[in-house]
C-alpha cells in the first residue's frame, strides 16, 4: 500500500512545554471509557480508564468522493497541516514519538465503524446526510474513538464533517477574507485540528482561545494553532517514551479502505447516536458513548464520540 510522505514529530519544533511547570492550572481533559456525558457541574468526566493510544504509528485515509465545497486532495492538505499542528509539540525537547501518515490511495467510507473481524482505515469523510443519521445539528464533525474498555487503549479513530453546516473553505492563516463572508464561511482546517486533538485521546478545554475549546465561530482560524493548555495535554498523555516505537502502521485486522461493502453477518461496530439524556445544549459535545456490541476476553469495543459545535 502506497503512502504519502509520512510525519515525524522531528518536524519543526514550534510548541514547547516544560514538564511539570509549577503552577500550572489543568483545563485541558481526557476522554474515559466511561459511559458519563459531561455537564455544566462536571464539565470534565474522569471516572473510568483513560483514553490512549500505545502505539507511535497512525495512519489515516479521506473519503475519495471528497465534499461539496472541497476537494479529497485539498482535505488531505488541510489534514497535513492540522496534523502539523499537533506533531510540532515538543516536552522538554523531547517529541511524544508518533509517526503519521497518510495513504496515497483513498478510502471508500463515509460512517463511523469498527470491524473485528476484518480490515478497518482511519477515516476522514465530508457527509451531507447529516441530520438524517440523527447527529447533533450544530456540530461542524463529530469524531468517534474507538476503544477497548477495560483498558483504554485507542484501536481505530473516524472523523465526519458535516456538509450542513457549510460551506466550508480553506482560509488564509488571518482568517477567511472579505470575499468569504464571515458569517457564512466555515475553515476546514480550524475544525480539522481540533478533530484531531480527539483523534489523540483529548476531550474539551475550558480554556476559550485552546484548540480543544468546545464550540468555535463561523469563519475562526485560532484552533489552527495549539495554545499551551492543548500542549500540555499532549505532553501528559503521551509524555515522551511512553508510546512503543513505531515499526508498522497496518491497522488492527489489517488495511481495508472500503467500509461500504460489509457482508451480513460480519463482526461490526458502527457509530449510532445515543440519548444525551440532562446534559444542556452546548455541552453535548464529547462523550455520546456508544453501547458495546461485541465482546472478547471480557472486554468490550466501544466507540466515544467528540464534535466542534457552531457558535
Amino acid at each position: 500500500m502506497s503512502a504519502r510522505v509520512p510525519f515525524a514529530f522531528a518536524l519543526a519544533l514550534t510548541l514547547t512545554l516544560g514538564a511539570g511547570a509549577p503552577g500550572s492550572a489543568r483545563a485541558w481533559c481526557q476522554m474515559t471509557t466511561s459511559n458519563s456525558a459531561p455537564t455544566l457541574e462536571m464539565p470534565c468526566v474522569t471516572e473510568g480508564v483513560p483514553l490512549a493510544w500505545r502505539n507511535g504509528c497512525m495512519a489515516f485515509a479521506v473519503d475519495e468522493r471528497g465534499g461539496l465545497d472541497v476537494s479529497a486532495a485539498q482535505i488531505e492538505g488541510v489534514l497535513d497541516a492540522s496534523f502539523r499542528s499537533w506533531m510540532s509539540v515538543t516536552c522538554d525537547g523531547a517529541s511524544p514519538g508518533f509517526n503519521v501518515l497518510g495513504y496515497a490511495e483513498r478510502a471508500t467510507c463515509q460512517q463511523a465503524e469498527y470491524r473485528t473481524s476484518r480490515g478497518n482505515v482511519n477515516v476522514v469523510a465530508m457527509v451531507s446526510d447529516w441530520e438524517e443519521r440523527d447527529y447533533d445539528p450544530s456540530a461542524y464533525a463529530i469524531t468517534t474513538v474507538w476503544h477497548n474498555t477495560d483498558t483504554g487503549l485507542i484501536l481505530d479513530v473516524d472523523i465526519m464533517v458535516n456538509e450542513q453546516l457549510g460551506p466550508y473553505a480553506i482560509c488564509p492563516e488571518t482568517g477567511c477574507p472579505p470575499a468569504l463572508p464571515r458569517n457564512r464561511v466555515v475553515d476546514l482546517e480550524n475544525v480539522l485540528t481540533h478533530e484531531l486533538g480527539h483523534f489523540f485521546g483529548i476531550a474539551h478545554s475550558d480554556v476559550p482561545n485552546a484548540t480543544m475549546y468546545l464550540s468555535a465561530a463561523r469563519g475562526e482560524t485560532l484552533k489552527r494553532t495549539l495554545e499551551a493548555d492543548d500542549v500540555e495535554a499532549m505532553c501528559t498523555i503521551y509524555a515522551p517514551g511512553t508510546l512503543d516505537a513505531c515499526t508498522d502502521h497496518t491497522p488492527r485486522g489489517g488495511l481495508d479502505l472500503n467500509c461500504e461493502d460489509d457482508p451480513v453477518g460480519s463482526s461490526c461496530v458502527a457509530a449510532t447516536p445515543t440519548s444525551r439524556g440532562d446534559v444542556p445544549v452546548g455541552w453535548a459535545l464529547f462523550g455520546a458513548g456508544l453501547a458495546a456490541v461485541v465482546v472478547r476476553r471480557r472486554w468490550a469495543v466501544r466507540g466515544t464520540q467528540g464534535h466542534l459545535r457552531q457558535r
